[in-house]
């Protein structure tokens, strides 16, 4: 078994935070739960390194559309909000 860097770990580290939080905080039917459109767009860059590095394109090519999903909900559900009070 490959002995994993500290990056590789980071990067899964930051995955998970990031990604987790946000998903359970766009399910949220709270008004604050537009939080969790920046904290995904946040986890955005490991996603990129990590199907890079492992050569991953389908993984990769899913990840700019997640980008795109990510922004279309900061634009529409995030900044009317944050904009408005």
């Amino acid at each position: 078994m490959a002995k994993r860097s500290f990056l590789d770990i980071f990067t899964q580290v930051w995955i998970f935070i990031f990604g987790t939080s946000a998903m359970w905080l766009i399910s949220r039917p709270e008004t604050w739960g537009f939080w969790g459109f920046p904290l995904g767009l946040i986890g955005q860059p490991a996603w990129y390194y990590t199907t890079v590095k492992k050569k991953q394109w389908g993984i990769a090519a899913l990840s700019i559309f997640y980008t795109y999903s990510w922004i279309q909900g900061i634009w529409l559900k995030f900044l009317p909000y944050v904009n408005s009070n």
